[in-house]
């Protein structure tokens, strides 16, 4: 075999490779989605709740300490404008919280697909994460082109969108054939070829390592091995931050009461 044929065979072999790590990363992604929309679907609710008190025990705590700290120099509309700008990031996450709660509760998930359309629908996308990864790209808009194109395959992918995902690649098929190459050039190619392939699957790698560690993945797992055993990890958890929930209203409640004597011992209370 000639020294661009091994190349050739090589590059051949990583494709493949990248292709299986790409749809690896991809299904990941997918199942930790679908779990995300779940557990905000049976735990968010009451984590949006634990949001809101944790929201307003900095509030009440942050008011204490301006009354105390400022008395009579601090009016109420300059107190609530001082707590309003400290605690603005706190706010906003407590509305994100609040926003992927609703967004979990209008989740539909897609219909099951037969085992011989899921097969022809993971060999096609594997095919076109051959031709499309954005790692492969030559130059930075040939990078901008794949990185859209790959964003469009792997929403069709997460739709188990099968002919749509055929379309594209029957766009790249019918793409203007490379011009003839010399030995040389030849090699050149697949040489640049194969680095960029290499690196491509260290990324690939290291992005489903990261999804791997991910503590909602380590739930996951937590959750299917739990199932197998008739226990509802979900439920425990949703319990677990009912009970976190129960002991910050208490605290809320402690905290609105000190605020009070407060106020009144600054001689702010009307």
């Amino acid at each position: 075999m000639s020294t661009n044929d091994q190349l050739e065979a090589d590059v051949l072999a990583l494709r493949e490779q990248l292709a299986r790590l790409e749809q690896e990363h991809a299904d990941l992604r997918l199942e930790l989605n679908e779990f995300e929309l779940l557990y905000n679907a049976r735990v968010g609710p009451i984590e949006a709740q634990l949001a809101d008190v944790q929201l307003h025990i900095d509030e009440y705590q942050l008011r204490i300490e301006l009354v105390q700290w400022r008395g009579k120099s601090l009016s109420p509309i300059q107190l609530e404008a001082e707590v309003e700008h400290r605690l603005r990031d706190q706010r906003e996450r407590a509305e994100a919280i609040h926003a992927n709660a609703d967004i979990a509760r209008s989740f539909v998930p897609p219909p099951p697909i037969d085992a011989a359309s899921n097969l022809d629908l993971k060999q096609v996308y594997r095919e076109l994460a051959k031709r499309t990864h954005p790692d492969l790209a030559t130059d930075a808009d040939d990078r901008a082109i794949r990185s859209q194109r790959m964003v469009d395959i792997n929403a069709l992918y997460a739709r188990h969108d099968l002919e749509g995902l055929r379309q594209i690649l029957r766009q790249l098929e019918t793409r203007r054939l490379a011009p003839d190459e010399t030995p040389e050039q030849r090699q050149k190619r697949l040489k640049n070829e194969r680095l960029s392939l290499d690196a491509a699957i260290r990324h690939t790698k290291v992005e489903i390592a990261d999804l791997n560690r991910n503590p909602l993945m380590a739930l996951k797992l937590d959750a299917a091995i739990a199932r197998s055993r008739g226990r509802d990890v979900l439920a425990e958890v949703a319990q677990q931050t009912q009970a976190t929930l129960d002991e910050a209203e208490s605290e809320l409640q402690g905290l609105i009461a000190k605020f009070r004597e407060v106020v009144e011992a600054a001689g702010l209370a009307e």
